[in-house]
């Protein structure tokens, strides 16, 4: 779990295995199911979730669409070879939640 502070809000989001993400802003929480994947290589994916996580919300995403959007990217990267794979947006929103 972590805890932030973000524009005068404290938050915090923790992974909750297979169930997915919660995340918590002032008084919005948002729950996210995990996307199931078959990982080829997760070095990469928890970086690049935290990173679309910040991107989205510093760019005024609302919490539940930045937490979704996070997961899509970081499951997409632990789908391919590499910690930085090439991104492919029909490849991302071509995952699908079992």
């Amino acid at each position: 779990m972590v805890i932030f502070g973000y524009f005068g809000y404290f938050g915090y989001f923790g992974y909750f295995g297979y169930f997915g993400y919660r995340m918590r802003m002032g008084n919005v929480t948002d729950d996210v199911f995990c996307l199931q994947v078959s990982a080829v290589d997760t070095v990469g994916a928890g970086d690049s979730f935290l990173a679309t996580l910040l991107d989205s919300l510093l760019d005024g995403k609302a919490q539940e669409v930045a937490l979704e959007r996070a997961c899509r990217i970081g499951a997409f990267v632990a789908t391919k070879q590499g910690a930085t794979p090439r991104h492919d947006a029909e490849g991302i929103k071509a995952l699908k939640r079992k």
